[in-house]
């Protein structure tokens, strides 16, 4: 939240007519950490506080039958927790963008976002979705398209994970979101502006993978979803079969790739 705090007081936030964060509580139990950053951005109207605790978990597949992509009933909760949260966004902006909390806007991300969806709106028009970042994170979505897609999370939630059924939702990989998909395009950034902090999946009990850092490029999507980079080379944002004249408008720019922090070695 600080991450986003401090780059919408920067030169990028100026590009945007308004930004909302919508910071969604979905657990029962005590949060300092949120109450903490409820104060600190106490009178900030660019962020919202919301409260969304079910009543009630449904038992259907038990953690001893579910597997890391069959969705056990706290997977399924989670399923539910984000089109709750889809729904409670509605209207509120003309897109959409997913975050989970353990993933940090990269320095220069506002900037990135900018250049991305004008780019993706220059090459592809109406576009479906835009991906610059991993899991159910770093997604792009018309606002007016959240209805359709909270439903089909809703409707096939005991099927597949979340973060698996937006992209088969966004592929149209099944008749259902084929026939929703239409002609529109799914485009995808070259490089991940989301630094990962957690070590242990919430869908998946184990530990996470080594993953993309800041403006690395993004090679462990699904292949169906991932920037081509034999089709693009030259580009940051796929697909980029476009004209030479809409490539012109927005050419690809250099981002500042993350860094490991320097160690400096002491003489014993």
């Amino acid at each position: 939240l600080r991450a986003w705090e401090r780059q919408l007081r920067g030169p990028a936030a100026a590009q945007f007519g308004g930004v909302k964060v919508v910071v969604a509580n979905v657990s029962p139990k005590p949060h300092p950490r949120l109450e903490e950053m409820k104060r600190e951005l106490a009178g900030n109207d660019a962020f919202v506080f919301i409260e969304h605790v079910e009543a009630q978990r449904d038992q259907r597949v038990s953690r001893a039958e579910a597997t890391g992509n069959v969705p056990n009933s706290s997977v399924r909760k989670q399923t539910r927790d984000v089109a709750r949260a889809m729904k409670e966004c509605r209207g509120l902006g003309d897109v959409y963008l997913f975050l989970e909390d353990d993933m940090e806007l990269c320095d220069h991300g506002l900037e990135a976002i900018d250049h991305m969806l004008r780019k993706a709106t220059v090459y592809h028009g109406n576009w479906l979705a835009v991906r610059c970042s991993f899991g159910m994170n770093g997604i792009f979505l018309h606002d007016e398209d959240l209805d359709e897609f909270a439903a089909y999370l809703l409707q096939h939630q005991a099927r597949r994970p979340p973060d698996h059924l937006v992209v088969e939702w966004y592929a149209g990989e099944t008749e259902q979101s084929a026939r929703y998909k239409g002609d529109r395009t799914l485009c995808s950034f070259r490089y991940n502006i989301f630094d990962h902090l957690g070590k242990v999946s919430t869908l998946r009990t184990n530990l996470s993978p080594a993953y993309p850092r800041c403006f690395e490029e993004l090679k462990i999507l699904f292949e169906v979803e991932a920037f081509n980079a034999v089709e693009c080379p030259r580009d940051d944002l796929w697909p980029c079969n476009v004209s030479e004249a809409q490539k012109a408008e927005l050419p690809s720019k250099q981002w500042p790739l993350w860094k490991p922090p320097m160690r400096l070695a002491m003489p014993r």
